[in-house]
């Protein structure tokens, strides 16, 4: 699924100027939430024949836990460096 390719570019493209938590978050749910770009692409599933959906539902559920995971590494890396404010974290 070409659009899957495409979202995951654009992703680590947006990711690459994330400073803070809360930036992290928002970016998070725009592609996680339940409006997000994921969802949207789940639901252009329907017009797809069933072989050409299982490929596509594998490729998405291989890019849900890349985003969560680049999303805490990238916020893990600002904390260190400074760009992180520590009054923004959210421990609960």
């Amino acid at each position: 699924m070409a659009g899957i390719d495409d979202i995951r570019a654009q992703f680590n493209n947006e990711l690459k100027s994330v400073s803070d938590l809360e930036k992290i978050q928002l970016l998070e749910t725009s592609y996680l939430g339940r409006n997000g770009k994921i969802n949207v692409l789940l639901a252009q599933m329907k017009s797809i024949t069933p072989e050409e959906r299982k490929k596509s539902g594998q490729e998405i559920k291989l890019v849900k836990p890349i985003i969560i995971h680049r999303n805490l590494r990238q916020w893990i890396r600002n904390l260190f460096i400074g760009k992180t404010s520590l009054k923004n974290r959210n421990c609960g």
